[in-house]
């Protein structure tokens, strides 16, 4: 208001900290009680100092100066000369208190002060209503927040930057130069911790957005929170060398901050949207038996899915927990899908309820052995950004849509039964289960438990009795194929000592080693051992 007249001749005597506070309306002293019309807030008072004479002679210009700053209003015009008394109460309570010469008749004062309060706020209103529309235009063409942030620094002439609810710049350019390569490019923007204190309840309730001046190193910002659905999700700003700002740049910016929040929420909307499409379509290729295969593969090419083509699928377990919540499945799909970006290969990705399922593109034929590699890789990459190895299950390549329902679930068995068999942590193929696929199926049952007891008691009693370990020689023994010189060298022992564990393992159990049929017996029964009785972690396939 000091640069439009009547005030642009007025001095500022006191409270000059104040000279940013919003005006509402003009309210002038009278000569009799009341004083003033009822205020509410953000009035200017004016108070020629003959009509304070006449109101009250007890009452000095320093005590209603103290009065109306308990009523919050603006600032305080004076027709004459403030007393210093009055000037230091003013500053005291930052409270803007102009003086105009004895000439200007105070019955003028009112009305003129009015007219240019609205002059100014139908000013501010159209201006408003332009950025908006120009803003929107920028939106509705496709341009993003980019191109919203671009149109901001053109309409006010500065350095405008956009953060996220972290504090990450998500946006940022000066007027003529773009993308910011200027001398304000190297200002340490404000950290979240900081930007939560400025602004700790988002809008407070209140329609218009609240907008802070904010010191920075090496100039200030003039910020407004970012709100969607009462969420701060972001933070918008101008920069300046100093703090020069005015009600054009804050309708701006508060029309910017406005317009930002839709495009936020159109964003998050259509991802939020994509997810549901893409779950939709994740849980009827996967779990519904009535969708047809046609459908399938038209709702996969609307999404950028080629669901013909050769895949491996997986199934990928996080470890935090048995059963991970959401937050854990997203995480672990993000990284999943970082993995695949990092290493430029094709595949979809979808988070499941327990495991993130991922379809990876065979590049050609059906060759799984670069597939169990990547797993690999892909075992050793999230181990390294969860802290903890997942379990990982390796389906086999079946034909046509369908084919992708049946490899999942082969590779969330294959998940489940390494976990539980071989210990977390570990890539599983289904094809490499073998026997075991039969054995988890009956792992339940009373009949393998006793099967399994009735062939190997007599070596665990022996075992626990001696201190011996003619189980785990056993299975050594088996696991080198029955070849005697190479489990000897497994286990460093001499052969004869190996074959003498041997003998000791047929008089024990009255099974010959010789024998196809007494050999598959105590093989199938080690095997059940371990379905039946879960390894600790870490324990070796």
């Amino acid at each position: 208001m000091l640069r439009w007249p009547p005030l642009h001749e007025a001095k500022v005597v006191a409270g000059e900290s104040g000279l940013d506070n919003e005006v509402s309306w003009p309210t002038v002293l009278r000569v009799r009680p009341p004083a003033f019309e009822p205020l509410s807030g953000h009035e200017i008072a004016v108070v020629p100092l003959e009509v304070l004479h006449l109101l009250d002679t007890s009452l000095s210009l320093a005590q209603l100066i103290a009065r109306l700053a308990e009523r919050n209003v603006a600032g305080v015009v004076v027709v004459g000369e403030a007393d210093p008394v009055a000037r230091e109460t003013a500053e005291r309570a930052h409270l803007p208190l102009l003086c105009l010469p004895e000439s200007y008749h105070f019955t003028d004062l009112g009305p003129a002060l009015s007219r240019v309060i609205a002059e100014q706020r139908t000013r501010l209103y159209q201006l408003g209503l332009d950025v908006h529309r120009q803003l929107a235009e920028v939106s509705m063409t496709g341009r993003g927040l980019r191109g919203i942030v671009s149109r901001l620094a053109e309409l006010t002439g500065r350095e405008v930057v956009l953060q996220n609810a972290a504090g990450e710049p998500l946006a940022r350019f000066a007027p003529s130069e773009g993308l910011v390569t200027g001398p304000l490019a190297s200002v340490a923007l404000v950290g979240s911790e900081m930007l939560r204190g400025i602004f700790p309840r988002g809008s407070n309730g209140k329609a218009e957005l609240p907008v802070a001046h904010v010191p920075l190193p090496n100039g200030v910002a003039l910020m407004t929170p970012v709100l969607v659905r009462d969420t701060v999700v972001g933070y918008l700003s101008l920069l300046g060398v100093t703090d020069d700002f005015t009600d054009e740049d804050q309708v701006v910016l508060e029309r910017g901050g406005a317009v930002c929040a839709l495009e936020m929420a159109k964003q998050e909307a259509v991802i939020a949207a994509e997810h549901r499409l893409r779950g939709d379509f994740f849980d009827d290729l996967l779990d519904n038996s009535a969708v047809s295969p046609e459908s399938l593969i038209n709702r996969g090419r609307h999404l950028g899915y080629d669901v013909q083509r050769p895949h491996v699928v997986m199934a990928i377990t996080p470890e935090e927990s048995e059963r991970p919540g959401d937050r854990a499945i997203d995480r672990l799909a993000r990284e999943v899908s970082d993995f695949l970006t990092r290493r430029q290969s094709v595949g979809m990705v979808a988070p499941r309820q327990q495991a993130v399922a991922l379809f990876l593109a065979l590049d050609g034929g059906s060759d799984t052995g670069p597939a169990r590699r990547f797993a690999e890789d892909l075992r050793v990459y999230l181990s390294g950004q969860l802290g903890v190895a997942p379990s990982i299950g390796v389906g086999s390549v079946h034909p046509g849509v369908l084919g992708l329902r049946t490899a999942y679930h082969e590779a969330e068995q294959a998940a489940r039964i390494g976990r539980e068999i071989f210990g977390p942590g570990q890539v599983t193929a289904f094809v490499d289960l073998g026997v075991y696929r039969l054995l988890y199926a009956f792992r339940q049952s009373g009949e393998l438990a006793e099967f399994c007891e009735e062939t190997l008691a007599p070596l665990t009693a022996y075992d626990a009795k001696n201190g011996t370990s003619l189980v785990e020689t056993l299975e050594m023994y088996f696991r080198c194929d029955a070849n005697l010189g190479a489990a000897a060298e497994a286990l460093y022992l001499h052969r004869n000592s190996l074959a003498y564990r041997l003998r000791r393992i047929s008089e024990l159990t009255g099974l010959n080693l010789g024998n196809l049929e007494d050999c598959f017996r105590l093989q199938l029964a080690l095997k059940a051992r371990r379905v039946i009785r879960r390894p600790s972690p870490g324990a070796g396939a």
